[in-house]
């Protein structure tokens, strides 16, 4: 499987799972419609991973995606955004085989590994 950017050695991790059905998930963006830059990896937007963030540095190469528009509404609406830097939220569609998950977190968060060929910002609506 080929990924959208190149991820560091055993990423993602081995309980990752593939994504077998159709799947819908929701991204924050920073604009009224979804952009590709919307789909960089917190590691690519910043140069590289951060050492000792919350985060591995896995983890930094994939994206957030939330299980229910109303838990990404918490993050948008949450300290997490003081500076402003989401503005709306889009439901993005996943096909199956369009990367891989890491299990969902009691918070709905996932951090997702999409596939290179695969492009979000034709399977992302804003929602209202």
């Amino acid at each position: 499987m080929n990924f959208r950017e190149e991820l560091p050695e055993n990423c993602p991790p081995e309980w990752a799972e593939e994504i077998t059905g159709t799947t819908a998930r929701y991204r924050l963006l920073t604009g009224d419609q979804p952009k590709e830059a919307d789909f960089d990896s917190f590691a690519k937007m910043n140069g590289s991973h951060i050492e000792g963030a919350r985060y591995t540095e896995c983890e930094q190469h994939g994206l957030s995606l939330w299980a229910e528009e109303e838990q990404a509404k918490r993050i948008l609406n949450s300290r997490i955004n003081r500076r402003g830097r989401w503005s709306a939220i889009g439901r993005l569609t996943i096909p199956p085989g369009q990367g891989k998950l890491n299990p969902m977190e009691s918070t709905g968060h996932q951090t997702w590994w999409p596939n290179q060929e695969f492009d979000p910002v034709s399977n992302c609506r804003r929602t209202p």
